[in-house]
């Protein structure tokens, strides 16, 4: 009996690993090598030299990026848009918007206020763009920048 359980136990956390690792990393992977689609990484280190070397100071939450990936493209567009509706990426969607075919999405990985990744997702007829912004923003972080952004 106990190793029955534990054999369930150990099939529902891989199935779970399974499911995490199909988020929007899969969208990464399935199209970073693709043609037609630029590609962007930018680890911690490059993050940290690009803040260090300023001309991030007056951009909003910049201090708070750890890392970056980004996907670019004008010709899979649709491919890359449906897999990002498809994918089951566990995070919560913090805006949708749609100005005249411009369309914007924006969703967030969180524990409690702690905010580990956002995932923001802009397309129109012409081109679409996805990014991963990896770091350490709290809510309050976002509706400041939110704030900020009106005021002007």
């Amino acid at each position: 009996m106990k190793q029955r359980l534990s054999i369930i136990i150990i099939a529902l956390l891989l199935a779970v690993q399974a499911g995490y690792s199909r988020g929007f990393d899969s969208v990464f992977n399935e199209f970073k090598k693709k043609e037609d689609v630029t590609y962007i990484s930018m680890p911690p280190f490059v993050t940290w030299l690009g803040k260090n070397l300023g001309g991030v100071n007056d951009v909003p939450m910049a201090d708070k990026v750890k890392s970056m990936k980004m996907l670019v493209s004008e010709s899979r567009c649709e491919p890359l848009i449906n897999m990002i509706n498809d994918t089951d990426s566990g995070c919560e969607e913090l805006l949708r918007m749609n100005d005249d075919g411009d369309v914007v999405k924006i969703w967030m990985d969180s524990k409690g206020d702690k905010i580990k990744r956002l995932y923001l997702l802009n397309y129109s007829d012409s081109e679409c763009t996805f990014m991963e912004l990896k770091g350490d923003f709290k809510k309050s972080d976002i509706l400041k920048f939110v704030n900020e952004s009106n005021n002007k």
